[in-house]
């Protein structure tokens, strides 16, 4: 009887250095947690949640931590992206160049990464929340920056400020992508605000003559070179000048 006794209080007391020990641990996870040191804590807290020991009321304390733990390791990284893509845009500078009216896009880049997509995804959501003309721009750029002219060209449409910078994007993206018609349409509009943008002369010329329509594009191209000294618009011109004279 005696040695029961002894095994009884044996087992009694290892089960309650285990408890202890198991406390301990999730005071440990909560206290990490609180410091911010989510790696950390997520490690500890899944070796705790391996303890067989562990009570159903236990169990659903290590789970709510690891649950927000799980949303401020998302917050972070989001954070960590959309700092990563600011940079991006602030280092990039776009400009249109005078010859073409397009703007430059890296193709170089590796845009097939489904977690590119994705992130992408979330941001263009979160510029359509914002209903910010400069964000939508911004964001448009982006697109533009990997040649995904038509993304960067649905986005600005959807900017209800009249933005002539968010015009300009569906103006040249539309013409990237050969629809000409839409292009000439917001080069149009464009000029109907402010009918001093000189590239939108430009941009409704080469969108004319990639038609066809040789002589609606010479008008623009001349109204263009009128103003702006460009060799690769006077040589157009020139050519232009050569197949209007042998269609007479």
């Amino acid at each position: 009887m005696k040695k029961i006794l002894i095994g009884v209080m044996s087992l009694l007391m290892v089960s309650t250095v285990v408890k202890a020990n198991l406390s301990s641990e999730i005071q440990t996870l909560s206290n990490l947690f609180q410091q911010g040191n989510y790696e950390s804590a997520e490690t500890v807290g899944r070796g705790i949640l391996n303890d067989s020991s562990l009570t159903p009321e236990e169990r659903a304390t290590v789970n709510s931590i690891m649950s927000q733990i799980a949303i401020k390791q998302a917050q972070k990284q989001s954070n960590k992206t959309e700092s990563t893509m600011k940079k991006s845009f602030t280092d990039q500078k776009v400009t249109e160049t005078r010859d073409t009216g397009t703007m430059p896009a890296s193709p170089d880049e590796d845009v097939s990464s489904e977690a590119k997509y994705n992130t992408y995804g979330n941001f263009e959501n979160a510029t359509l929340a914002k209903k910010s003309s400069t964000a939508t721009f911004k964001m448009s750029q982006l697109y533009f920056k990997d040649g995904l002219y038509e993304k960067a060209v649905n986005l600005a449409k959807k900017d209800t400020g009249g933005d002539i910078r968010n015009l300009y994007v569906v103006a040249i993206g539309s013409r990237l992508m050969g629809n000409y018609d839409q292009a000439i349409d917001y080069y149009n509009r464009i000029l109907a605000m402010s009918p001093d943008q000189q590239e939108a002369k430009l941009g409704i010329g080469i969108a004319y003559k990639s038609k066809g329509e040789f002589s609606k594009a010479l008008e623009f191209l001349r109204e263009y070179a009128e103003q702006n000294s460009n060799q690769e618009v006077v040589k157009d011109i020139a050519i232009l000048n050569d197949i209007l004279a042998n269609k007479k």
